[in-house]
């Protein structure tokens, strides 16, 4: 008995205890930090984003449209204007699909599904345009002042229009079975 009285007396050393302590805290700050990682991989999430990117990016194109600094290029303002229109529609869909999903385990099975994946994916071809639009307005905005030096490392309309109808689903909204990026 005394033996299993000195055993049980050791194990409730300080040491002991504060190690139970840390490793307790470590797997619950793992397990928080998992659940806000996933969290952020939620459609509603990530369309929120998006959502609030393309209302952005309209706003630039609107400025940029009316103090006129879009592109002169019949062509160009053309592709611009195919570009943030088949976002739209593609935002409108998304949000269909996003909104769908009212509980938390259909959420989650639509991360699984692609959902998140895909929408990430409309995210980036509207930051690329978003950025094709500022360049162009402000290249516009210097060349009126006088003082336009030729950027270095330009996206060229061609470049935007081949990086966005280049991704998997440019045009498509079906999904895509990968992880929350």
């Amino acid at each position: 008995m005394s033996k299993y009285l000195a055993a049980m007396s050791d194990s409730n050393s300080p040491t002991d205890n504060l190690n139970n302590f840390v490793a307790g805290l470590a797997l619950l700050s793992a397990f928080l930090s998992a659940i806000l990682y996933y969290r952020a991989c939620l459609p509603s999430v990530k369309f929120k984003e998006l959502d609030e990117l393309l209302n952005e990016t309209k706003s630039i194109y609107s400025q940029a449209e009316a103090e006129g600094l879009l592109p002169t290029n019949p062509q160009d303002l053309t592709r611009l204007k195919t570009l943030l229109k088949n976002l739209e529609e593609s935002r409108a869909e998304l949000r269909e699909e996003t909104y769908r999903e009212t509980t938390p385990f259909s959420e989650c099975m639509a991360v699984l599904r692609g959902l998140s994946r895909n929408i990430v994916k409309k995210t980036d071809d509207a930051k690329k345009l978003r950025a094709s639009i500022v360049t162009t307005s402000e290249e516009q905005r210097r060349r009126r002042r006088g003082d336009y030096q030729p950027p270095t490392m330009a996206l060229s309309s061609e470049d935007l229009d081949a990086s966005i109808t280049q991704s998997p689903d440019f045009g498509s909204h079906h999904h895509i079975n990968r992880r929350c990026s």
